[in-house]
């Protein structure tokens, strides 16, 4: 039984780590597409350029919170996979046990994504 808890742990682990990482590569992405929009070096900016720069930035923003969602879909079904792995005894100990993967994934995916928000935020107003 504590192997099964481990093995689901660990794969808990990995799925988190895996949505981690996307949303910080999108919000790097989106960080770097507004922090060159931003900089002025003297020469004027065709018009084509701001459109571009302005539909890949929501392109990007649309692709964070379909990740979001997505990685919240996808976890809620492996939360009950894992749960059934760990074989709990009875059905209220496997409904927690379900319940709390669930809303520790949830919490700390939404955390992460503002978290690396901010720290992209404010790492484009100190390059400014």
């Amino acid at each position: 039984r504590a192997c099964r808890r481990f093995v689901s742990f660990v794969v808990f682990t990995v799925m988190l780590g895996v949505a981690v990482a996307i949303t910080f590569a999108l919000v790097s992405e989106k960080s770097s597409i507004t922090t060159s929009e931003d900089k002025d070096d003297g020469s004027d900016q065709t018009m084509q350029q701001t459109i571009s720069n302005f539909f890949a930035t929501t392109g990007i923003a649309y692709a964070l919170s379909f990740t979001l969602v997505i990685s919240n879909k996808i976890l809620q079904h492996m939360c009950v996979v894992l749960t059934v792995f760990e074989k709990h005894r009875t059905w209220t100990n496997f409904r927690r046990q379900n319940t709390l993967k669930f809303i520790v994934f949830k919490l700390i995916n939404v955390t992460v994504f503002y978290a690396v928000q901010w720290i992209a935020t404010s790492r484009s107003v100190v390059l400014c």
